[in-house]
């Protein structure tokens, strides 16, 4: 017991503590990418794992493979492909899980500077509630807005690190700005809606820099914010540029996730109301603290105008979009930061602890029941995934080697691809008719091209029923094999000979 006490009695021994059990909860709630669950690829994980095999594959992102995320997120699962495929992807969470923690701890010590360590109250109350929160919102690992956590936390350690030193000069450190120019950028590129708290700190700071007269420093940290951000943009346009994709990827980005986030973007609380209960209370906990601090001290300091502005745009933007947990993993840090500041000068100690305490059992709820049982259970228990994976896996190996290159899906599961180890052959290889509700230019391209290209198999999901489709594949293909997952049909042999002669005549030597 001394020796565990004296572990936790400095900043060295407090962070190797909470990186072994950040490190310990990756492997049990990151299932999408853990080797503990190595069937169980995710949603939208696999689609982000799909195109950054196939840009390390030498695939162009947007024209041979389509979706609207944000190029980053590809080609963070790019690099972790080159570096070993799923586990690699798996190896890139945990570092920038570990360089968003060290960020977090030393801006909770920023805002704790009389103390030489956190207590252990201060570890149990600030860091056991926010990763609660954080593996239940993450849903399952490899998404945007896990990798957008290191722009954020770093941001939010500047913040609070000017915010820590403005009465003693209200200039700010251009080098900041340069920082923050960074991040708007990583965070536009990934999920621009992931920028809120960057953007809310940005304008405080500027409205200071304005209000106590700092123009030439204002023109300095404007300067330094936007170099900051050509670092990011600049080197991106001109990669989609010699890839003859900057209109394709400005389209997929911002234009169709634009009209995506329209049409889909807000679900009513009354849907799911035990769930939005889980997410939103520690918004409700942060406000709750930010506003009996702001009762007792009787006024505002530039902190409290900084945390204010944060807490309200991350509202006004989870309230917008809300329609998947995972957006509000966004929102982790602020909620490490709000409890750090406020729990412990607020007047009614016992109430605000109570609150916290509610919010961190459901988060505990969620977390255990919500998300990791009912994954766990499925994985695990009824064996549900294993199952599905083995059949797939099953039904893909009539499928040859050689012919591996001309394969496409019509409303499968991305993880089909990753299961035969195919990248697919045309650009829309899934969720045709939900990418057609924001373009419906999107079917049409797709049947067009199956009529003309012919490829030699397709997949289809068992469900799945298109009268277009339905009638092209009567026409040209026929059925290999079917069960309860995927149907594979093949090109029929008098199409599939013109197909060879025609393939055989344009493959590269």
């Amino acid at each position: 017991m001394l020796k565990k006490n004296n572990i936790l009695k400095s900043n060295v021994g407090q962070l190797a503590v909470l990186s072994v059990c950040f490190i310990a909860g990756m492997f049990l709630f990151s299932m999408s990418t853990s080797p503990l669950t190595a069937n169980m690829l995710g949603l939208d994980s696999s689609i982000f794992s799909l195109l950054g095999k196939g840009i390390a594959s030498g695939k162009t992102l947007y024209v041979d493979l389509f979706d609207h995320k944000g190029p980053l997120i590809f080609f963070v699962n790019a690099l972790g492909h080159m570096l070993g495929g799923r586990t690699g992807i798996f190896f890139i969470q945990c570092l920038n899980g570990l360089v968003c923690l060290f960020l977090l701890y030393n801006t909770v010590r920023i805002l704790k500077p009389e103390e030489d360590y956190l207590s252990l109250k201060d570890l149990l109350f600030i860091f056991v509630p926010s990763y609660t929160y954080f593996f239940y919102t993450f849903e399952r690992g490899n998404l945007t807005e896990e990798y957008s956590l290191l722009f954020i936390c770093i941001s939010l350690f500047l913040f609070c690190k000017y915010a820590a030193n403005e009465k003693d000069t209200s200039a700010h450190n251009p080098v900041y700005a340069a920082v923050y120019g960074v991040s708007f950028a990583a965070l536009a590129l990934f999920r621009l809606n992931n920028a809120v708290t960057v953007c809310a700190g940005i304008f405080v700071i500027f409205c200071n820099l304005i209000y106590k007269k700092q123009f030439k420093n204002l023109f300095l940290n404007l300067a330094a914010g936007t170099a900051g951000m050509a670092v990011v943009i600049v080197p991106t346009l001109l990669y989609f540029n010699s890839k003859s994709a900057l209109n394709d990827m400005i389209y997929a980005t911002f234009l169709h996730n634009f009209q995506i986030a329209a049409n889909t973007g807000h679900e009513s609380v009354l849907s799911k109301p035990q769930i939005f209960l889980i997410l939103y209370a520690p918004i409700g906990v942060s406000a709750f603290l930010w506003i009996a601090n702001a009762l007792k001290e009787k006024k505002l300091s530039f902190f409290d105008c900084l945390a204010g502005t944060i807490l309200i745009l991350n509202l006004a933007s989870l309230w917008i979009a809300n329609r998947f947990p995972h957006y509000f993993a966004v929102f982790v840090p602020v909620y490490s930061v709000c409890i750090a500041k406020y729990l412990p000068t607020v007047s009614f100690k016992k109430l605000s602890t109570f609150v916290l305490v509610c919010s961190f059992a459901l988060s505990a709820v969620g977390l255990g029941y919500y998300d990791y049982y009912k994954n766990f259970n499925s994985y695990f228990i009824t064996k549900e995934t294993t199952a599905r994976s083995e059949a797939i896996k099953k039904a893909l190996e009539i499928i040859p080697e050689n012919e591996k290159d001309s394969v496409i899906g019509y409303q499968i599961r991305t993880d089909v691809y990753h299961y035969a180890d195919i990248i697919p052959c045309y650009k829309y290889y899934t969720l045709q008719e939900t990418w057609a509700i924001t373009n419906p230019q999107i079917t049409d391209d797709f049947f067009a091209w199956i009529e003309t290209e012919k490829p030699l198999w397709v997949i289809k999901d068992t469900e799945s029923s298109n009268e277009i489709f339905e009638n092209i594949l009567e026409e040209h293909y026929e059925e290999k094999i079917r069960n309860e997952y995927i149907v594979i049909y093949k090109l029929k042999t008098k199409y599939n000979e013109c197909f060879v002669n025609t393939h055989t005549i344009n493959k590269k030597p």
